[in-house]
């Protein structure tokens, strides 16, 4: 565990003797956190587990994530999608999510090759930057969105520059489609954030941005949605780029390179500029994507040229 904590500490968001940690978690993760806080001498507060992928934390603890440099979260679920995050970037703090992480997830950690990542995603970020239109192929399914005058957000697992945000293990380029714009359908084989891992893949039917139907199993997924308003919103496009990553994790599986994911619900935080009060990532293993007609993953291959 110091091993990877300084490793974390060290590499990917290049902490100096001056500046302040805090480690937060949840109780599932108090224990690992613990450890964590002990290795790198730092702050770490415990919070109740969010009900979903997104859910704000208890608004006292938002205050303190501004007083840090540096906050590692390993929770169960993500405060990424989170005000209390966003909040703190604007104030300068880099913020890393380890949501979801386990021993394996710190082996990719370790053995995941940083200069590649950085490489993958300055290439696709420029394509996504001047790019109109992305579409995706799943089976015989295609969705098509507009990211006109969207900004890409490349995560590479190096978070040294104030205001940094990104997750551990690591390894995407994600945009924000222009809401309204995203039409056809997309079949998600591997699982989702919030639900795990799927025993049998789920459709969806989309309709000037918004999920109007779902083939398969979807009671638990309806069930989420049901609860939470504005969560059928297609809310984020992204492709993957690390050859390290595994199915460890359904956090860790849609950095799998050539994977694809597409989200429902709120993205606020990430360019776009729907809330809801949850944000789920439907991982895809096998996708082509098109960047205004040029492949860039082809059934699951990553194929930039």
């Amino acid at each position: 565990m110091k091993e990877v904590a300084r490793f974390i500490a060290d590499t990917c968001v290049n902490l100096t003797p001056n500046e302040d940690l805090l480690v937060v978690c949840d109780y599932l993760y108090s224990e690992m956190a613990k450890e964590f806080a002990e290795s790198l001498s730092c702050t770490f507060v415990s919070i109740p587990p969010l009900n979903c992928n997104g859910e704000e934390p208890p608004p006292q603890v938002s205050h303190f994530f501004q007083e840090f440099d540096v906050i590692l979260a390993l929770t169960t679920l993500s405060l990424g999608p989170t005000d209390a995050r966003k909040k703190a970037c604007e104030k300068g703090v880099r913020f890393v999510s380890m949501a979801g992480v386990t021993e394996q997830s710190f082996h990719t950690i370790m053995k995941t090759d940083y200069g590649i990542l950085e490489e993958r995603a300055s290439r696709i970020k420029d394509m996504f930057e001047a790019a109109e239109c992305i579409e995706v192929l799943t089976g015989e399914c295609t969705v098509t969105m507009s990211v006109k005058g969207r900004h890409p957000l490349p995560l590479t697992g190096i978070y040294t520059e104030k205001g940094a945000f990104g997750t551990l293990p690591e390894g995407e380029v994600l945009i924000s489609p222009v809401e309204e714009s995203v039409t056809g359908s997309f079949t998600v084989d591997v699982g989702m954030v919030g639900l795990g891992f799927f025993k049998q893949p789920l459709t969806f039917h989309v309709e000037k941005g918004k999920v109007v139907s779902i083939e398969g199993e979807k009671e638990t997924l309806e069930d989420i949605l049901n609860t939470h308003k504005g969560s059928r919103q297609i809310a984020e496009c992204a492709v993957g780029i690390n050859p390290a990553a595994t199915y460890n994790t359904v956090f860790e599986a849609k950095k799998i390179e050539g994977t694809c994911h597409i989200s429902l619900g709120d993205n606020h935080t990430i360019g776009g500029v729907h809330r809801s009060g949850v944000h789920m990532d439907g991982i895809i293993s096998s996708p082509t994507v098109t960047v205004d007609g040029k492949t860039i993953v082809d059934c699951g291959e990553l194929v930039m040229t």
